[in-house]
């Protein structure tokens, strides 16, 4: 499915989930309490909350370019990578 899912460590139970619309190619990064998905071959990452899974922002490209790496993380930047 193209589900995210957060379960928690102590009890097993579902925290949240978080429905994507590409069903593969999904590349995660954590900072913090910032999860970033980034969509590989796509015009779109997103960045979600990761104790709740909200929607805080997304960032989309141009439609003539796409990401070809998931996010690094330095620090307090975080680096994405596109095709052009």
């Amino acid at each position: 499915d193209n589900f995210i899912y957060c379960f928690s460590l102590e009890n097993g139970k579902l925290i949240w989930k978080k429905r994507f619309e590409s069903r593969s190619n999904l590349e995660i990064s954590v900072k913090n309490k910032l999860l970033i998905v980034t969509v590989i071959e796509d015009t779109k990452t997103y960045f979600l909350d990761l104790l709740t899974g909200k929607l805080l922002f997304q960032m989309t490209l141009s439609s003539d370019n796409f990401y070809s790496k998931k996010a690094l993380l330095l620090n307090e930047t975080i680096l994405l990578f596109k095709s052009r």
